[in-house]
């Protein structure tokens, strides 16, 4: 296949065809792939690759998950909450992870009832933890 212009679909299909390609190196060192968003004009196009090693257990952690494992302790939370649900407002939320540039709004979780992703202080997921017990 020969692309001539470069647009929305002709990225999608160049990301697959990456993906696809790189399936053998991530055989053959037990590292996984995967792809972000990007940018493209006519001429070209560029894209978010990462590659990500395998935790003890055979999981795949991303940078959001171990940084909230290097991050909670010291902030008052216990790292094996990630994954974990709280919570708060009546509302239930489950922990997906840490950014640290956001240093008011810190920790990233998602709303269990329909998914959406949000952002929460320290203080807040502290607190309705603390109230579960």
């Amino acid at each position: 296949m020969e692309i001539k212009v470069i647009d929305r679909d002709s990225c999608r299909i160049i990301k697959k065809g990456v993906k696809e390609a790189l399936a053998y190196v991530e055989k053959d060192f037990d590292i996984v792939f995967s792809t972000d968003n990007g940018r493209y004009s006519s001429t070209e196009f560029s894209f978010k690759l990462t590659a990500s090693v395998r935790d003890s257990s055979g999981q795949i952690l991303t940078k959001e998950e171990r940084d909230f494992k290097l991050f909670a302790p010291s902030n008052g939370i216990d790292a094996t909450r990630l994954g974990s649900t709280f919570r708060c407002r009546g509302i239930e939320y489950k922990i997906t992870g840490w950014v640290h540039r956001r240093h008011r709004y810190p920790i990233s979780v998602i709303r269990c009832r329909d998914g959406v992703g949000i952002k929460f202080p320290v203080d807040s997921v502290r607190k309705a933890i603390l109230a579960e017990f």
